[in-house]
């Protein structure tokens, strides 16, 4: 039950990150670190090899607890990482399907703005699709395993596992 209420207050934060994301302000939303979960299994957005570093891949990966899993909201849309201060940036600032996501530098551009897709219940977990201009957050390949690019694709109204996020505190 706990970690239900605490999935809900994520999603509203989340919720609120939405309605706020054209105010100009850059506030912490959630004033929480949170984790951006793979809805179906226990996997987490990951920088590849824990890294910090500008361009740095995000992958899937078992969610551990470890603050390199940790981004934060923002209400002017955008995601950071909270160990290296960067946000999820499309690779090559494009929205093409099977973008790559990276982390970069925090610039106010429109490709790390991000909004949160409709709520929906999916099982036991409210789930949120992370998109940017039409695009969603992808499991590069549909594939589950540990390693697997973050990309983005066409968001799909059937909202498929694939595209099945949720933010956790």
């Amino acid at each position: 039950m706990k970690n239900t209420v605490r999935r809900t207050a994520a999603v509203a934060a989340a919720t609120l990150a939405l309605s706020l994301a054209n105010t100009g302000s850059s506030q912490a939303v959630s004033g929480t670190q949170d984790f951006i979960v793979y809805g179906a299994t226990p996997k987490c957005a990951t920088p590849y090899g824990n890294g910090t570093a500008n361009g740095t891949t995000l992958t899937l990966w078992d969610c551990t607890g470890s603050s390199a899993q940790k981004f934060q909201f923002f209400s002017s849309g955008e995601v950071k990482h909270v160990e290296s201060g960067r946000c999820i940036t499309p690779r090559g600032n494009s929205y093409s399907n099977g973008t790559v996501l990276t982390l970069w530098d925090c610039t106010g551009a429109s490709v790390q703005k991000w909004n949160v897709g409709s709520h929906y219940n999916r099982g036991n977990n409210r789930t949120t699709p992370l998109f940017n201009s039409g695009q969603c957050i992808t499991n590069e390949g549909n594939s589950f395993a540990n390693g697997t690019q973050m990309t983005l694709w066409t968001c799909d109204s059937s909202w498929p596992a694939v595209q099945d996020w949720a933010v956790w505190l």
